[in-house]
């Protein structure tokens, strides 16, 4: 429920409220912009693992690649990002999808896929 609250707050708020923010500099944007990158990697290759023959395993076994992508970018966004908006989806997609991750880290254990 905070998740949707948080999200219809970005969604309400006028767009110059959103833009009212400091720009990190050059150097900051070009750490975060390498770390996206390797995020985005590493995510990628997790999800293109290779099938199990079981779809519902290759569905929770990408999608917890994907949430840990999403986390893992998240983080970058914290620790480089200057937005209050932006910083607390962040913060919101840390807190929902790290459960979620654990959910399925369970479910995988459960059915012997780890």
């Amino acid at each position: 429920m905070r998740r949707i609250a948080t999200l219809a707050l970005i969604l309400l708020t006028p767009m110059a409220a959103l833009a009212d923010h400091t720009p990190a500099p050059a150097a900051e944007a070009e750490i975060a912009a390498e770390a996206y990158a390797m995020v985005n990697h590493k995510m990628h290759a997790a999800m293109g693992a290779e099938s199990t023959g079981d779809t519902d395993a290759d569905f929770v076994i990408g999608m917890r690649a994907h949430h840990i992508g999403a986390v893992e970018m998240a983080e970058v966004l914290l620790a480089h990002g200057t937005d209050p908006a932006t910083r607390e989806l962040a913060q919101t997609i840390i807190d929902a999808q790290t459960d979620e991750i654990a959910w399925m880290t369970d479910w995988l254990v459960t059915h012997g896929y780890e």
